[in-house]
């Protein structure tokens, strides 16, 4: 499953602990090359914004922003928990989405199991931070 923003965010306003992309078992490609993906802003204290909560097995995001994911891992019956950072195929456009990549910041976090990293995670005036 892809999902893209030509000139925006992708955002998650279902709520905490909701995911707003299920793909049990399979994967997700996020990208939104003039924006971000999820909306937190950690400089603020409390944080403020939302993450971008999935449910799947693969993972890659392209952004123009920040990359704010958190896998909640319920991945469905006899799927597997854990998340990996491949390369996911964008299905309406040629090529595919690389690791993750970012301008600004990255957070990934994955609530049950391990992250396993097949691809780069790339960000190029951030900080990374992965669990």
């Amino acid at each position: 499953m892809a999902i893209e923003s030509l000139n925006g965010d992708i955002v998650d306003n279902n709520g905490s602990d909701k995911a707003a992309v299920e793909a049990y078992g399979g994967e997700v490609g996020l990208r939104a090359a003039n924006g971000t993906i999820g909306t937190v802003d950690f400089s603020n204290s409390p944080n403020t914004g939302q993450v971008f909560e999935i449910d799947a097995r693969e993972v890659a995001a392209l952004s123009g922003g920040d990359v704010n994911i958190v896998d909640l891992d319920t991945n469905g019956p006899g799927a597997p928990d854990g998340l990996i950072v491949d390369s996911v195929a964008r299905p309406k456009q040629s090529g595919n989405i690389t690791g993750v990549q970012a301008v600004n910041d990255i957070c990934i976090d994955v609530v049950n199991g391990d992250l396993v990293v097949d691809e780069d995670i790339e960000n190029g005036q951030g900080s990374a931070a992965v669990n």
